[in-house]
């Protein structure tokens, strides 16, 4: 090796590491292969294929000089910092270089990798990664709190700060969806009829059952945070009946609305009481949950159409 066979750059040192380590790419944004022409046949040549463990001494040595000329490389950095292996830097690699090209993270495919690359047996990167390793106790990496590997595919994953470091890209920070504000309590059945008159025409009787029917059910919530056991008001569902078109819809949704709470709508035939066959009703909570920062207590609308 010659003394100028430096990398020049972090990313060109992440480059190779990502090529070492086999992340993963996704088929999307490889380049198209250009199509078959027809060559003529000639004698094949013997092909010069380099040792696996010529490839990963080469590049440490490599890595050696480079930090020598003074060239910062983030992620050597960190394994001095904690005392990484070169198979624990290679998983810091793996995961930087999947979660940059946006593919799916998977373990079985790494560990699959990292042994046919020669980088280290199976068995050996699963104690790497399994609870109590170094990369985990340092919080190097994320794992879900569950025995190795039923579902660690699915929840593992590199840090922010981590991926920053490495990279030199900073990630921004996407907010959560909130609720606008607290739920207006409504002072009395009037108000709540005067909003639903403002975007419903007609339905005069369903306009007041149902505003009775929500201020009647606010003031049961208010009585039972003072409550407890079986001395807490038991709530009530209220029963829309009528023809297509009608509006009941529209009401429970301009509802929601004037309350300033949420609203989900879903279809009661999908649902079965046990849940051995179709949904289970507690999933109607889950689909509720799914897309809102909502805590287990907050207040919602979930209209069951039939």
């Amino acid at each position: 090796m010659k003394k100028q066979d430096i990398f020049k750059t972090n990313q060109e040192y992440l480059a190779e590491f990502f090529n070492i380590s086999g992340a993963q790419k996704r088929n999307s944004w490889e380049p198209p292969e250009p199509p078959e022409r027809a060559v003529k046949k000639s004698a094949a040549k013997p092909v010069k294929v380099t040792p696996k463990e010529e490839v990963i001494k080469y590049f440490q040595t490599k890595v050696k000089q480079t930090l020598r000329a003074g060239v910062n490389l983030p992620l050597e950095g960190l394994g001095k910092k904690h005392k990484l292996c070169f198979t624990e830097k290679a998983i810091l690699a793996y995961f930087a270089g999947t979660a940059l090209y946006r593919a799916r993270m998977e373990l079985g495919s790494m560990i699959g990798r990292f042994e046919s690359k020669g980088i280290s047996p199976a068995f050996e990167t699963v104690k790497l990664i399994s609870p109590g390793s170094t990369l985990i106790k340092k919080k190097l990496i994320i794992t879900a709190p569950c025995e190795f590997p039923s579902r660690y595919s699915e929840e593992t994953a590199l840090p922010g700060g981590i991926f920053s470091l490495i990279t030199g890209i900073a990630l921004s920070k996407v907010a959560k969806p909130r609720r606008k504000a607290r739920v207006i309590s409504a002072g009395s059945p009037a108000k709540i009829y005067e909003t639903l008159g403002e975007y419903v025409v007609g339905q005069q009787e369903a306009k007041k059952t149902v505003s009775a029917g929500v201020f009647l059910h606010l003031k049961r919530s208010e009585l039972n945070k003072k409550r407890s056991g079986p001395d807490k008001i038991a709530k009530s569902n209220i029963l829309i009946i009528g023809p297509t078109g009608s509006g009941k819809t529209h009401i429970c949704r301009t509802l929601s609305s004037a309350l300033n709470i949420p609203f989900h709508i879903s279809d009661a035939t999908q649902y079965t009481e046990t849940g051995y066959v179709g949904k289970c009703v507690e999933e109607m909570l889950l689909d509720l949950h799914k897309d809102k920062d909502l805590s287990p207590s907050a207040q919602a609308i979930i209209y069951i159409d039939e």
